[in-house]
């Protein structure tokens, strides 16, 4: 089975795609397709990373005291206010 995943965003002055944006191979570029009026086509490529490795170093550090989180519980509270609005505005169709 081929694993197909990208994202794509859309704005008034752009377009955003994104090459595997959920979870990118191990060992290879993130990879961006930004097209826009101003400047045309752009490919970036972000250097590649273990992100998992990264969450579980990150969350290491902060349980040992080694860096503060970087996230406050008002900025929970507020994300899941932003949530309940999106999936509660008039409208929307679930599925």
């Amino acid at each position: 089975m081929q694993r197909h995943q990208s994202m794509d965003f859309f704005g008034s002055c752009g377009h955003l795609n994104m090459e595997l944006p959920f979870n990118p191979e191990l060992g290879g570029p993130a990879t961006l397709n930004l097209d826009t009026e101003a400047r045309g086509r752009e490919v970036i490529e972000i250097p590649a990373c273990n992100q998992f490795q990264l969450q579980a170093e990150a969350f290491a550090h902060y349980v040992r005291g080694e860096e503060e989180n970087p996230f406050s519980l008002s900025d929970g509270l507020q994300m899941m206010r932003i949530m309940e609005g999106c999936f509660s505005r008039p409208g929307r169709v679930s599925g």
